[in-house]
């Protein structure tokens, strides 16, 4: 037992890609395990980012909780939006002898991995996560949420560095009251409704995502995901349908995606590979059906498979130059290769002169100022896919050089605007330079 009476709650301050604070938090107390806790402070509008020599109520305890809420920033420049972000360096507890750090090395539990880093003697990256205050965390593993039929749960949920993690039922998550606007502000600073990063074994299984504020379903860095019997709608830019990107062994299975961005991504985030795509339904309003590649230097893609899947509509709204139904960039030096898509129907564009049907292109790529180099692209197959409609936005394949190209693209009995593609006959598919081995069967 310790008596405290004191603490610092120190963020680093604010810099490009981190609004650390003013933090919300609530400070708890108790002097057993198998104990109920108590609330010895807690502050909701805090607008000191760097707080010394918080002072506390005097108690005595064995066991301390910091609970971190978002944060209460107000102003928002660019490179500074992450709005709900929760970052600390450090937390320390005092008593009568202020210069004795109570929790110096103490830390033992903690929502997200690297915890313990707050109260050790890091210099300055410490802990946090950037979507922390608008985000229910799965704090162990082994845990379900079921979501009972007619239910509606308001906001997110999240996890990071979690195993056997299960979201299922036949209820509603419901994302609409989490922070939306403006959006050319916020942007990826908002929260997405479903999060689980550096995961395995993650299901989500028969329940409806409705208007996420950010991309919808992420699971960045995480292996064997399984997203099943799952209905989105989004209503915004950047919410996004299944983000897959750094993942290894992915499924998603007998989903319906609306949204008006991109509703399957596979970004350069990571290593990404052995990931299925099969008896879906699409619904697009803005972006791609399916982006594989683009951003970062960080991973190859490989071994992706888009079967048995409908296409209701695609349409280019808010980004025209890259509204592509299927489109495939590699960037960063990566590689993408092992895509297949079979058994696709596409029906006709509602705005067809907005849209590409198809991009294969190895590229670089722009973000942040910063200019990744062009990849490659190898081995796709296209196999039994229909398109019914025409008058759509050029679609091409194209390398950019001889050292990042795109080479073996087979079309397989793909039918577009009632003719196949031949060798002799592909008049709405561009074959450009730095593009080999293209066949048509």
């Amino acid at each position: 037992m310790q008596t405290v009476n004191s603490f610092d709650l120190l963020t680093g301050g604010q810099r490009k890609w981190l609004v650390p604070g003013p933090l919300k938090y609530r400070i708890s107390y108790r002097d057993r395990e198998d104990a109920p806790w108590r609330t010895a402070v807690e502050n909701l509008t805090n607008d000191s980012i760097e707080i010394k020599g918080g002072v506390l109520p005097a108690f005595q305890a064995r066991y301390v909780r910091l609970t971190l809420m978002g944060n209460t920033s107000k102003e928002r420049t660019e490179g500074l939006y992450y709005v709900n972000s929760t970052h600390l360096t450090h937390f320390r507890l005092y008593g009568p002898d202020k210069g004795r750090d109570l929790a110096a090395g103490r830390a033992y539990r903690g929502a997200v991995p690297g915890f313990g880093r707050v109260t050790g003697k890091n210099s300055h990256w410490g802990w946090g996560d950037i979507h922390g205050g608008e985000s229910f965390y799965a704090a162990g593993d082994g845990i379900t949420f079921y979501l009972a039929p007619g239910s509606v749960v308001k906001g997110s949920l999240a996890g990071n560095g979690r195993r056997d993690i299960t979201i299922k039922g036949r209820g509603i998550i419901d994302a609409s009251e989490l922070l939306h606007e403006p959006s050319k502000v916020y942007r990826e600073g908002r929260t997405g409704c479903l999060r689980f990063f550096h995961c395995s074994n993650v299901l989500l299984d028969g329940i409806c995502v409705l208007d996420s504020p950010m991309w919808s379903m992420q699971f960045k860095g995480s292996t064997d995901v399984t997203v099943k019997h799952v209905d989105c709608i989004g209503t915004i830019v950047n919410a996004d349908g299944v983000h897959l990107s750094a993942v290894k062994n992915g499924l998603v299975d007998g989903c319906f995606l609306r949204s008006p961005d991109d509703l399957i991504c596979v970004y350069h985030y990571g290593p990404s590979e052995n990931l299925t795509v099969r008896n879906c339904v699409f619904w697009n309003d803005g972006g791609s059906i399916v982006l594989i590649g683009i951003c970062t230097d960080k991973g190859d893609i490989r071994n992706v498979t888009m079967e048995k899947c409908d296409i209701l509509t695609s349409q280019g709204v808010w980004v025209r130059e890259n509204a592509t139904a299927i489109h495939i960039a590699a960037t960063g030096g990566n590689a993408i290769s092992g895509l297949v898509f079979r058994d696709i129907r596409i029906e006709p564009f509602r705005f067809p002169s907005t849209t590409a049907l198809l991009m294969i292109k190895a590229i670089a790529f722009k973000v942040q100022g910063h200019v990744y180099p062009p990849g490659r692209v190898s081995d796709v197959l296209f196999d039994r896919v229909t398109y019914d409609g025409g008058g759509e936005a050029p679609s091409f394949i194209q390398g950019t050089d001889a050292d990042h190209t795109v080479k073996r693209v087979v079309f397989r009995k793909f039918l577009w605007g009632g003719r196949y593609l031949s060798e002799e006959e592909h008049p709405d598919l561009s074959v450009r330079p730095f593009s080999s081995e293209i066949t048509f069967r």
